[in-house]
């Protein structure tokens, strides 16, 4: 996590700061009106924890930076050397990423490059509330999508249902 932060220009002093918090903390309980013997805490940063939300978006932000490619669809075509083309391949809302790829087999490889790049920082795609929505296609059921070697969930949608049913 702090080699991340570094790479995202985050002051050294900031770094250490935090790093404080994390690193070599110890901890000691009361109960029965007497404190416990210390010991070591080595969780690393917790649900809750006042930083959390904010170190959780960076290292998030890295992990999908490191696992872009040429997935996704094309938003602005390429102008120039100097404008190449601009791509869409993920909506994000908090831990929610939604990874946007036209076949399930660039669905599939989008999916283990963006698997692998979280273990690398020690995150886990949790694959019980990992779901595949395919949006207007007549032929969703023609193939799985795995995530280690578990079947990902179908979960069908069609944009011109629900339009009719908001009206």
């Amino acid at each position: 996590m702090f080699a991340i932060l570094r790479s995202y220009g985050i002051p050294e002093e900031i770094e250490q700061a935090i790093r404080v918090l994390y690193d070599d903390s110890t901890s000691k309980v009361f109960v029965d009106s007497k404190f416990s013997k210390e010991f070591k805490v080595a969780t690393g940063v917790l649900q809750g924890d006042v930083l959390a939300p904010s170190l959780f978006i960076i290292v998030m932000d890295y992990v999908m930076r490191d696992a872009e490619g040429e997935f996704g669809f094309v938003t602005h075509l390429r102008q120039s050397s100097r404008m190449p083309e601009q791509r869409l391949n993920d909506l994000a809302y908090a831990d929610n990423i939604a990874l946007l790829e036209g076949s399930l087999i660039r669905a599939q490889q989008q999916l283990d490059r963006t698997n692998n790049s979280a273990l690398k920082v020690g995150l886990e795609i949790n694959v019980g509330k990992t779901n595949r929505m395919e949006l207007n296609t007549s032929n969703a059921a023609q193939g799985t999508l795995t995530l280690n070697a578990e079947p990902i969930e179908l979960v069908m949608a069609s944009s011109e249902k629900d339009m009719k049913h908001r009206k």
